[in-house]
């Protein structure tokens, strides 16, 4: 299974890498969303795990919401604020 994350912090996404690894995925690592459109226009993804505030261009919503437009990838959201807006 092919996995991409999606995770502007780098020692958060090299967490998760690693924790999807020993878990058996293959995963693929972008920091923001103008990657994670790029990344699935050019090879295939099973699932996406994606942060909900991503530091620079699109949040996690509005990429999830570009990448239903033309891909049927289901997607996880992933956050590590807990605030009730959240």
């Amino acid at each position: 299974m092919m996995l991409l994350v999606v995770e502007d912090e780098w020692l958060i996404a090299r967490e998760l890498e690693l924790s999807l690894i020993r878990c058996g995925y293959n995963a693929d690592i972008v920091s923001n969303g103008a990657d994670a459109l790029t990344y699935v226009s050019q090879k295939t993804y099973d699932c996406i795990l994606m942060d909900l505030q991503l530091s620079t261009g699109m949040n996690g919503i509005e990429t999830a919401m570009e990448l239903n437009k033309n891909y049927d990838i289901p997607v996880i959201f992933i956050t590590g604020h807990s605030d009730p807006d959240t």
